[in-house]
């Protein structure tokens, strides 16, 4: 009779080749469709540069707009994101909310004086009027939008 001798290398190189299947079969089952409708749903909108920041900043009139300065290392900010998604979402008519990347913008971080992240700055009439620091209950974002719109 045959035995099989498994050992740690063997389990390793198994259990490496099935999270690699279970990765690509999850890839690959989102087509380009799914991803753009996934994509068109998002109520946050990103800004990539500090050009796009100032000319999101001097469109913007009276409306009250809400920065979410992140990091894609940071852990908390990977929290914070999909309760600010949904604070967008439920408050489109009284915000416009955006992301912005520290790692790729510091001259906005600098701008805001952010000493750690997330950093959510909220703005109206070109000046900063509140920001949150960290990562807070929904209900702080969500107060902060209804009392300074």
């Amino acid at each position: 009779m045959n035995k099989m001798i498994l050992n740690k290398g063997t389990l390793l190189t198994a259990s490496i080749a099935l999270v690699t299947l279970f990765a690509s079969l999850l890839v690959t089952g989102c087509g380009d469709e799914e991803k753009k409708e996934v994509a068109a749903e998002k109520a946050i909108k990103k800004i990539n540069s500090y050009e796009g920041f100032q000319k999101v900043v001097n469109n913007a009139g009276d409306k009250l707009l809400v920065f979410d300065l992140y990091a894609d290392w940071c852990r908390p900010c990977r929290i914070l994101s999909p309760m600010l998604e949904q604070v967008a979402k439920e408050h489109k008519d009284k915000a416009e909310v955006y992301k912005i990347n520290v790692d790729t913008n510091p001259q906005v971080a600098r701008m805001f004086q952010v000493r750690g992240i997330p950093y959510v700055v909220f703005m109206k009439n070109k000046k900063a009027i509140h920001a949150v620091q960290g990562v807070q209950p929904k209900e702080a974002y969500v107060d902060a939008i209804v009392q300074l719109q």
